[in-house]
């Protein structure tokens, strides 16, 4: 028998736990802080506030401002909630200035979140996987995605697929899935546009505590966004990149004088051989003097699924071709390859946060879409918050269709789910927290360049050279195989002529 008129039903429960975990990581004050010149009377609603009952509503499913009034139908979980009026003139009064602080106020929030993960698990930043192997790094991911507006909204226009709306551009950090940033664009915005990628970089390296700031990163972006700008930027930042590389008749060129034997075997996302994909570096049989210094450029050869469209020069041979380019030295160029694949996720990232608030904007005044977008992101965030470390690794990531209160569960099969992992957020706002003790420093630049970057430890060490003032050789295609003397003499001499 299912009844409905009993007492103490709560429905959305979850979501008092988000509301719980901004207070107690200083969130809900900080943007208390930033949005106080927007409180017009003392005994009314304070700004930070609505602006976290904002971010609430939008991780429980809130697609306009008006729906964030689905948490006023319960005031003894939530408290007194604003009107839908007071939410538009607060949103309103968010301006480029503001919507700056409530990044940095994010930011600090951030820094003690992590360090609380760290006391109560001992790892502040889990780490990321890819190719069966974990990356004790931070892993930044860069995409852009189409939005559709239905209606004639500030800054939207019509976009390459022939749509109407918006192209915002955002940052993701692998190992948690939080959403670091995002900057709202016209749909007519380029996917390459160095600028805008480098904007979103900064705002999101702004994100991350200073401690982890200072220490190896990665970045990866699609080859949609390659551009020469990108990577002179990511180098002379001393950042470590992987990035899609285009297959153009440079590169097409050196694919078809690759040796059979250089082919190396790809592998799959846990660290298995991929049957009918091959893997090849060719950087030395390209001109790139006008690129960053280390730069590596690494191909890959698979047989396509069915109905495939190939090219002219696919059809050929029957492969598909796709490049990436690197800066990283160590590692396998199979791993090297399956690492920046794994960049493939940040898809899923995007698909939960158009089910999260980005997916809409709700008015025609693009300052109220764009402190909408900051909502947004504040409430993927708080989504990935609650979640055990364990669990958030290689995890599938629940849009806020799963609602809230699911959120927090790991899910099945995951590591947390067969063993008592200590969740990273207590269930309750008694007893002592441990950032309570830590300072919430807010410190946004980055570590000058002084010295070389940190090498990302992908791989056991490179044997060391065999002489005083001996060259070692480039870590290129004869490195990755084990042919007979007389094949690498051979491939040598191909070198050498094209030298």
């Amino acid at each position: 028998m299912v009844t409905v008129d009993g007492t103490g039903v709560v429905s959305h429960a979850g979501t008092a736990l988000l509301s719980e975990v901004a207070d107690r990581v200083g969130l809900t004050a900080a943007f208390s802080e930033v949005l106080h010149p927007l409180r017009q009377r003392r005994s009314g609603h304070d700004p930070g506030r609505v602006l976290v009952d904002v971010a609430v509503a939008i991780a429980d499913g809130a697609e306009t401002i008006s729906d964030v009034q689905t948490l006023a139908d319960q005031p003894g979980l939530h408290g007194q909630v604003a009107s839908t009026a007071t939410i538009w003139r607060v949103l309103d009064g968010v301006d480029a200035d503001l919507l700056d602080e409530l990044r940095l106020a994010r930011a600090v929030a951030r820094e003690r979140a992590w360090a609380a993960r760290g006391e109560l698990t001992g790892v502040e930043l889990p780490p990321a996987r890819a190719a069966g192997r974990t990356l004790h790094y931070a892993v930044i991911d860069i995409d852009a995605t189409l939005v559709t507006a239905h209606s004639d909204k500030q800054g939207a226009a019509g976009n390459f697929k022939g749509g109407f709306g918006f192209h915002p551009i955002g940052a993701w950090l692998d190992n948690t899935g939080e959403a670091l940033a995002a900057v709202l664009r016209p749909g007519n915005s380029g996917s390459n546009t160095a600028v805008d990628h480098v904007a979103v970089l900064d705002l999101a390296l702004a994100q991350l505590p200073d401690a982890h700031r200072c220490k190896p990163i990665l970045v990866r972006v699609d080859g949609a966004g390659f551009s020469h700008a990108l990577i002179d930027h990511l180098a002379a930042a001393g950042l470590d990149y992987s990035v899609g590389f285009p297959t153009t008749a440079a590169v097409r060129e050196a694919i078809g004088i690759i040796p059979a034997f250089v082919w190396r075997p790809a592998i799959t996302a846990d660290g298995g051989v991929r049957d009918g994909a091959d893997i090849a570096e060719i950087t030395d049989l390209l001109s790139l003097g006008g690129w960053p210094g280390g730069m590596r450029v690494i191909v890959r050869r698979e047989r396509p699924h069915p109905g495939a469209q190939l090219d002219a020069f696919e059809e050929a041979d029957g492969y598909r071709y796709q490049a990436v380019c690197t800066n990283t030295t160590r590692g396998t160029i199979q791993f090297l390859e399956a690492r920046h694949r794994a960049h493939a996720r940040v898809e899923d990232r995007i698909r939960c946060g158009k089910d999260t608030g980005i997916g809409r904007f709700p008015s025609r005044e693009l300052p109220i879409n764009a402190a909408w977008l900051e909502a947004s992101l504040t409430a993927m965030d708080l989504l990935a918050g609650p979640r055990p470390c364990s669990s958030m690794v290689n995890s599938p990531r629940p849009s806020r269709r799963s609602c809230a209160t699911g959120y927090c569960t790991p899910p099945p099969g995951s590591p947390a789910d067969n063993e008592a992992s200590t969740s990273a957020w207590p269930a309750t706002g008694r007893g002592r927290w441990p950032w309570q003790e830590h300072s919430s420093g807010s410190g946004s630049s980055r570590c000058p360049p002084e010295h070389p970057p940190p090498t990302i430890p992908d791989a056991p060490p490179e044997p060391p050279a065999t002489a005083p003032g001996h060259q070692p050789a480039r870590h290129s295609l004869h490195c990755q195989a084990t042919p007979d003397q007389d094949h690498q003499a051979a491939f040598s001499g191909l070198l050498n002529d094209r030298g």
